[in-house]
C-alpha cells in the first residue's frame, strides 16, 4: 500500500495457471462478449459495444473521431505477420457527414488509414479513404458514391508488409479496389516512435452527438505464415 510506487513487490502466490486460447481467424460475433484478444483505445468501451441487441452482429456506438485522445469506438486485432488479409461486413446508415463507420488499419490516434462510409451534404452515401500521418489527415482518393445497405470491406498487405490495398463490395458482388496501394511505413514503431504495433479493426464515430450505430457481421483476419 501507500502513495509511492515501489521498485519491487512480492510476487502473488498460488495463482492458477490460465491458458488463453488463440484467436480464431474468423469471429462471427455470436457470443455475448468480445474475445480477450481484441484491443480498444485506452479503456473498455462499455455501453458503446454490444453483442446482444442484434444477435450475431457487433454493434458499435459512434463517439469521437479517430484522432481523439479520449473516447474512440474502435475494436481491433494486432497484426502478427507482414502479409495479411482482413475482411468485414458492415450495416451502417449515416444521416449526416459528421457520422462515419468502417474499417481501419492503424497504429494509434495519429497514424492510421481509415476506409469509412459517411454521407455527403446532400445525404448521398459515400466511401472515403483517409490517411493520418502524425495527426495530419488527408483524403487518399475522391469520395466514392455507394448504395444504401450492407457493404463488405477488405484489406490486404503485400508479402513484405510494405503496402496495403483497400477494397469494398456489396455482399456477393465483385471486389472493387478503392484508392492506390498505401505505404505502411506510417504504421511502424520506427515512424511513430512507440511500441503499439499495427492493428486492423472496425470503427465508428458520430461527431454530431446522435449516438448513431454501426453493426458488423464478422471480422476475418488471416495471417500468411
Amino acid at each position: 500500500g501507500g502513495k509511492i510506487a515501489q521498485n519491487a513487490v512480492p510476487a502473488p502466490k498460488d495463482l492458477p495457471e490460465v491458458e488463453l486460447p488463440a484467436m480464431a481467424e474468423q469471429d462471427d460475433f455470436d457470443v455475448p462478449a468480445l474475445a480477450p484478444g481484441y484491443a480498444t483505445p485506452r479503456t473498455p468501451l462499455g455501453d458503446c459495444v454490444n453483442l446482444t441487441v442484434r444477435p450475431g452482429w457487433l454493434r458499435l456506438i459512434g463517439q469521437e473521431s479517430m484522432n481523439s485522445l479520449h473516447h474512440v469506438t474502435l475494436v481491433a486485432r494486432r497484426q502478427q505477420e507482414h502479409e495479411m488479409q482482413a475482411e468485414t461486413r458492415m450495416d451502417f446508415a449515416p444521416v449526416c457527414p459528421e457520422q462515419m463507420a468502417g474499417f481501419t488499419y492503424c497504429y494509434d490516434s495519429m497514424n492510421f488509414y481509415l476506409l469509412g462510409k459517411t454521407c455527403a451534404e446532400d445525404g448521398t452515401p459515400v466511401l472515403e479513404l483517409l490517411k493520418s500521418d502524425t495527426g495530419v489527415v488527408e483524403d487518399v482518393c475522391d469520395p466514392v458514391p455507394v448504395p444504401d445497405g450492407t457493404l463488405d470491406f477488405k484489406l490486404t498487405t503485400t508479402p513484405d508488409g510494405g503496402m496495403a490495398q483497400f477494397y469494398y463490395r456489396q455482399p456477393q458482388g465483385e471486389w472493387q479496389s478503392i484508392g492506390p496501394a498505401c505505404p505502411t511505413d506510417i504504421l511502424t514503431d520506427e515512424h511513430c516512435r512507440g511500441f503499439t504495433g499495427a492493428h486492423v479493426g472496425v470503427y465508428a464515430h458520430d461527431m454530431a452527438g446522435l449516438h448513431n450505430h454501426a453493426d458488423f457481421d464478422y471480422l476475418n483476419v488471416h495471417f500468411e505464415r
